[in-house]
């Protein structure tokens, strides 16, 4: 007695010449807001623009290390928002609600 073509044993893979394969999905990185709070307090912190690895290192001395891609999606959501900027010397606090800055920075010219 043969199976039924459509029925495959256990654990077997099914596979269809009709169906299309997905593209590969990206996983999105998930940060809490915990992660975001912890980077804007070492860029607080630091007078002059620092890298990533200087960032992954701080929050690991205070015990709440986290890891690269998910310092990366959180310093993505401050570049957003306007709160960072990075330059070639690293990232740099800038989030400021003085109004005189706030429109001089919005005039300039980039360069």
């Amino acid at each position: 007695m043969t199976a039924h073509p459509k029925v495959a044993r256990r654990g077997a893979v099914l596979r269809s010449s009709r169906v299309a394969s997905k593209p590969p999905h990206k996983a999105r990185i998930e940060v809490t807001v915990g992660v975001i709070e912890r980077v804007i307090v070492v860029l607080k912190k630091a007078d002059v623009p620092v890298s990533r690895s200087h960032i992954l290192r701080a929050l690991a001395a205070r015990g709440h290390g986290t890891n690269s891609p998910r310092l990366h999606r959180a310093l993505q959501f401050l570049f957003d928002q306007g709160m960072a900027i990075e330059g070639s010397k690293g990232v740099q606090w800038t989030h400021t609600t003085n109004l005189e800055l706030l429109q001089a920075a919005a005039s300039a010219e980039p360069f």
